[in-house]
């Protein structure tokens, strides 16, 4: 469903379907003009669903209300293992709300941030959030507005946990976030 321009109102639809849904392991919905009453209404929807492992919802301007309805349905759900949020507008109390819901080992393994006009305040966040998770694989952090102070406090964070990748390759595909595809 990427580049449909779904909005708002197909978003609510849509997620009144998924509440039922038993199949659907992944779901894009990138570029679909989706805003926070959309990303509010499928974040509702992901935190109860058992099924959806991936979602891309990149290229929608849901800023920071959106982000933080996401991060909500992040803690709640035990099969989200991967969330492509490139390009909305997240910001630094977007990506802090994101931070928390990684501080508490959700089962997210792989999460692309890039593009969200995160600064260091969010840099910060996540640094914390990151010494504290133990599921996380995979970050994407490119084309954000955090300085020297945001690349300081994540710098040991990422040396101290190996395994997760602050570099373009962390955008990973739907099939290595271990979906099955339909």
């Amino acid at each position: 469903m990427s580049v449909k321009s779904l909005g708002d109102v197909g978003t609510k639809e849509l997620s009144e379907v998924l509440r039922h849904n038993t199949t659907i392991t992944r779901l894009d919905l990138s570029c679909n003009c989706i805003s926070a009453v959309g990303a509010s209404a499928l974040a509702d929807c992901l935190a109860e669903n058992s099924t959806i492992c991936a979602v891309d919802l990149s290229a929608n301007n849901f800023g920071v209300d959106g982000g933080v309805a996401l991060a909500h349905a992040i803690s709640q759900n035990k099969t989200l293992t991967s969330i492509d949020l490139h390009s909305c507008n997240l910001g630094d109390h977007g990506c802090m709300a994101l931070a928390m819901a990684l501080s508490q080992d959700c089962a997210l393994l792989h999460l692309n941030l890039r593009a969200n006009a995160i600064g260091d305040e969010g840099a910060l966040s996540l640094a914390f959030a990151l010494e504290h998770n133990t599921t996380l694989q995979s970050i994407n952090l490119l084309t954000n507005d955090f300085g020297d102070a945001g690349m300081e406090a994540l710098q040991p964070v990422l040396k101290q946990h190996p395994s997760v990748k602050m570099d373009e390759s962390s955008g990973v595909s739907l099939e290595e976030a271990g979906c099955n595809i339909c």
